[in-house]
C-alpha cells in the first residue's frame, strides 16, 4: 500500500476516533420521571322545560289541583366521567309522587339525559302552600 494512503487512512482514524470522544464528551442525558393525577369530576346542568336552571332555583308548579302535572326535565353532564344520574325528593306525604321518566340511567361527558317530570298531587291534598326538596344526583357508573 502507498506510504501516502496509509498516511491518509490513519488520519481519518484518528479524526474519527477524535469525533467519538468530542462527541461523548458533550453528550449527556437527564433523567425526568413523570405523573398527571385526572380527578374525577361530576358536574350537572339541569334544564326545566328548556330553561336552564341554576342549583338551588325553585322548581315552581303554580297553582293546582289533585292530578298529575308534568315539567320537561333534561340534564347534561358536564363533568369528565361516565355519571349514574339519579333524582330523588322529599315530598310532602307518602301521597305525592314525582317521577322522571327517562330512557338512560347513565350518560357519559357532554351527553345528555332527556326526559319527563311527573308530578302527581292527590285528592287529599289541602288548600295550602307545599315545599319539599328536590335532588339530583350524579355517582359513579357502574
Amino acid at each position: 500500500m502507498n506510504k501516502n494512503v496509509k498516511i491518509l487512512l490513519a488520519c481519518a482514524v484518528l479524526l474519527t476516533l477524535v469525533t467519538v470522544m468530542v462527541s461523548a464528551t458533550y453528550y449527556y442525558s437527564l433523567y425526568y420521571p413523570t405523573q398527571v393525577i385526572v380527578q374525577k369530576e361530576y358536574s350537572l346542568e339541569v334544564y326545566v322545560d328548556g330553561t336552564l336552571w341554576p342549583n338551588g332555583t325553585l322548581i315552581d308548579w303554580g297553582n293546582v289541583t289533585y292530578g298529575n302535572y308534568t315539567k320537561e326535565l333534561d340534564v347534561k353532564n358536564t363533568g369528565n366521567v361516565p355519571a349514574t344520574v339519579t333524582l330523588s325528593a322529599t315530598l310532602p306525604s307518602v301521597d305525592w309522587s314525582l317521577t322522571w321518566a327517562t330512557s338512560v340511567g347513565f350518560i357519559g361527558p357532554n351527553e345528555w339525559m332527556n326526559g319527563t317530570l311527573t308530578l302527581t298531587v292527590p285528592a287529599n291534598a289541602t288548600n295550602e302552600t307545599y315545599n319539599w326538596t328536590t335532588m339530583i344526583q350524579a355517582g359513579s357508573y357502574p
